[in-house]
C-alpha cells in the first residue's frame, strides 16, 4: 500500500510553500461539500480523476493547523481514496513533483528521521521521513500515522 505526495510549488502567500503534502486545498463555494473539493483539488493539482478511477474508502478525522500567518486557526478534513488503476499524472502550477510513500518503509524505519524546525526562535526536532530525496513531516506526517494506525499498523 502506497501513499500519493505531492511537492508544492514555492507560492507567495503559501504558509507550506514548497514543503511535501497530500493534494488538497480550500472549499469553493461550487463545492458541495468537502469529498467533492477533495475530488476536485486532487484533479486540479495531480490531474487524477478520483471519480473515475477510484474508490473512497472514508474521512480521517479533521486536525486543527495554526500556520504562521495571522489568520488563525484551520481544519483540514483528511479523505482516502483507492486507486483502481494506474494514472498519469499532470501536474499543475501548484505541483513540481509526485511520488508514493510505501508504508512498508514507514514500517521498516528504513526511512526514519528528524526535521529542524524553528518555532518562535527555538529549534524543534519533529519525526520525518526522507523519501525520494524529500523530507516529509509535520501535517502531513502526523496525517499517515494516524493513518497507518487506522490499518492497524502503528
Amino acid at each position: 500500500v502506497h501513499i500519493l505526495l505531492m511537492k508544492r510549488a514555492i507560492r507567495e502567500g503559501d504558509p507550506w510553500s514548497g514543503q511535501i503534502s497530500l493534494p488538497g486545498g480550500h472549499k469553493d463555494d461550487e463545492d458541495g461539500d468537502l469529498l467533492a473539493t477533495a475530488i476536485r483539488e486532487t484533479l486540479e493539482e495531480v490531474g487524477v480523476p478520483l471519480k473515475q478511477v477510484s474508490e473512497h474508502l472514508g474521512r480521517l478525522e479533521s486536525v486543527e493547523v495554526k500556520p504562521k500567518r495571522p489568520k488563525g486557526a484551520t481544519h483540514v478534513h483528511p479523505f482516502v481514496f483507492v486507486l483502481n488503476e494506474d494514472v498519469d499524472f499532470k501536474l499543475s502550477s501548484e505541483a513540481t513533483k509526485v511520488f508514493w510513500l510505501s508504508f512498508q518503509q514507514i514500517r521498516d524505519g528504513e526511512i526514519d528521521g528528524k526535521h529542524k524546525f524553528t518555532h518562535l526562535g527555538n529549534d524543534v526536532l519533529l519525526p520525518s521521513w526522507n523519501v525520494d530525496g524529500e523530507v516529509v513531516w509535520g501535517l502531513t506526517y502526523k496525517m499517515i500515522k494516524r493513518l497507518d494506525g487506522l490499518l492497524g499498523n502503528s
